[in-house]
């Protein structure tokens, strides 16, 4: 197999990680029906559209010719990014009562 759009290969398979997660967390939920929906419905059908999605830009990736290597990844953005989430998530659960 050759990869031969890396960034849409990565992203893909990030997609399909997220869904996973989402999957796997939202199993313990009572599922319930189409027409009475349960509490784990709705995230069990989003990250089975996300693996999906994922799998679809992950097979793109692999069938459309663009030979570009995935060059510098900026990790200051990154890094800086998930702070700020951390932090927000961090301060909204010990703020208030």
């Amino acid at each position: 197999m050759h990869i031969r759009n890396q960034k849409d290969f990565l992203a893909g398979l990030l997609f399909i990680a997220f869904g996973a997660v989402a999957v796997i967390e939202a199993a313990g939920y009572p599922m319930g029906s189409t027409m009475r929906m349960g509490p784990g419905y709705f995230p069990v059908l989003l990250g089975a559209l996300l693996i999906g999605l994922g799998a679809v830009i992950s097979g793109s990736a692999v069938a459309i010719r663009k030979d570009r290597p995935l060059g510098h990844i900026a990790l200051r953005p990154l890094i800086l990014i998930t702070l700020s989430l951390l932090a927000f998530a961090f301060y909204s659960n010990h703020s208030g009562s």
